[in-house]
């Protein structure tokens, strides 16, 4: 979303009616932050012309939920809304989420990068592993957010990136089913085990630095590729069946709160929230706000 309505890194969806293009492909985008904050919007919504069919949520008085089924190109996710007695979405519960197809295609691949810092050694191959969720993934650089700037994790995930589009073999592991424009690596995921604490009941947690589309990077956790890191865990034999891990952005690892869970029945869960409901204009006459812009200092 390009100013002056948002900025270089904010990420937007467009809710309509579900149409059966919504479910035309299985590795398409689908924001894990947004369909929780959206499952809370559409519940606390009593706007008929911002979703029509809101009379039609059904309160699950045993559970104290509402099911709200958001369909995107990757399929149907529901969303489970804590709600009060009020009708209101109870914003002092995470909001829980299952997504779609899951699965990890390259497991412990190498790519050759250039060093994450600017020390005088050697270039060593990087670990990588290519995760689906919503989209395509690469998690790599383990355990590199203690040793290296952003900006060093910025060229080196970017480089990562085109390196998955100049070589065949990791090429073969983005390439969607039916449409060649979403055929490629969406994110890199940067993870670390060793920083970020679990929080209680819980038996571990890692942070995750995600750089996605063109190299924006994500203020979430980024729950669809928690959907697909819960995957890669599990095959290798570090989570068990129904089991819950615990996963922080930097974002909610500075602020205290804000992680998110997954368990391995592909499920995710923590908390969003929306924070207005604007009322976009664009004059004819206005030729830079119609079209948006991007403003970005040179490197």
């Amino acid at each position: 979303m390009w100013e002056p309505r948002g900025h270089r890194d904010m990420y937007g969806a467009i809710l309509t009616k579900n149409t059966e293009l919504t479910a035309s492909g299985d590795a398409d985008i689908v924001c894990g932050h947004a369909t929780i904050a959206s499952g809370r919007f559409l519940v606390d919504t009593q706007d008929t012309d911002s979703f029509p069919r809101r009379q039609a949520l059904t309160f699950d008085p045993t559970t104290s939920t509402t099911v709200v089924n958001i369909h995107a190109p990757c399929g149907l996710v529901r969303v489970s809304v804590p709600v009060l007695p009020s009708g209101l979405a109870d914003s002092s519960k995470p909001v829980s989420r299952a997504l779609v197809r899951n699965r990890h295609r390259a497991r412990g691949a190498y790519v050759r990068v250039a060093p994450l810092a600017g020390a005088r050694r050697p270039a060593k191959p990087q670990a990588r592993h290519q995760l689906r969720g919503g989209g395509f993934y690469a998690l790599g650089f383990e355990n590199g957010l203690g040793r290296a700037d952003l900006q060093a994790l910025d060229r080196a995930s970017k480089r990562l990136k085109s390196l998955t589009v100049e070589t065949p073999e990791l090429n073969a592991h983005v390439r969607h089913p039916a449409e060649k424009d979403l055929s490629c690596l969406y994110s890199v995921m940067v993870v670390d085990d060793t920083v970020g604490e679990p929080s209680p009941g819980l038996p571990s947690a890692e942070t995750g630095l995600c750089f996605f589309a063109d190299q924006q990077i994500d203020r979430s956790p980024s729950g669809s590729c928690v959907c697909a890191r819960v995957v890669l865990v599990y095959a290798k034999g570090r989570l068990a069946p129904n089991q819950p891990k615990h996963y922080h952005s930097i974002v909610s690892l500075a602020a205290g709160n804000g992680a998110f869970t997954g368990t391995t029945v592909e499920e995710t869960e923590g908390k969003a929230w929306y924070t207005g409901a604007p009322a976009f204009v664009a004059k004819e006459a206005d030729e830079i706000s119609k079209s948006g812009f991007e403003l970005e200092l040179p490197q």
